[in-house]
């Protein structure tokens, strides 16, 4: 049940997106309790759980490809990881407005199920590996690039 987000994955469409939608709901709660810094270790705790958590689920479903759709813990890891430049400009900058954030969780949104959905080169190399650290890193990987351009649009928006 948690790789698959409470059973979240086994929902017959668009299982991933639901998956980074739920990342940003729970992002949105964890980060009014925990520091910057916690959730940075929470990210990477997290990976590293879930990387353990998917192995043995991909044994147990015998068959089900090296990649299920019903497991959809690696969307809610890439969308945090998509959401670190929001969480900084939080902890930076105390006055940037809930629409400002809406905007940019929007952004963070569009950017990570783009580079999801698409994969781009090095993500595609990632994604035909047949592993467990490859369902995960793929989207750690289009997190990394999500965040680079949210990341990118803040300095513009902030900074020019």
């Amino acid at each position: 049940m948690y790789v698959t987000l409470l059973g979240l994955g086994f929902v017959p469409f668009a299982s991933g997106t639901l998956g980074s939608l739920g990342g940003i709901l729970l992002w949105l709660v964890i980060r009014e309790v925990l520091s910057p810094w916690t959730m940075l270790f929470s990210i990477v705790f997290l990976f590293f759980f879930s990387w353990i958590m998917t192995e043995n689920y991909i044994k147990q479903k015998k068959g089900g490809g090296h990649d299920p759709s019903e497991v959809i813990i690696d969307e809610l890891i890439g969308q945090w990881i998509s959401l670190i430049p929001i969480l900084y400009l939080d902890y930076i900058l105390y006055t940037v407005s809930i629409t400002e954030t809406i905007v940019l969780m929007f952004l963070s949104f569009l950017f990570f199920r783009f580079f999801d959905i698409v994969k781009p080169w090095p993500i595609s190399i990632i994604d035909q590996q047949d592993n467990s650290f490859s369902v995960l890193f793929d989207d750690v990987v289009a997190g990394f690039f999500s965040s680079i351009f949210v990341a990118g649009y803040i300095s513009w928006l902030y900074l020019l």
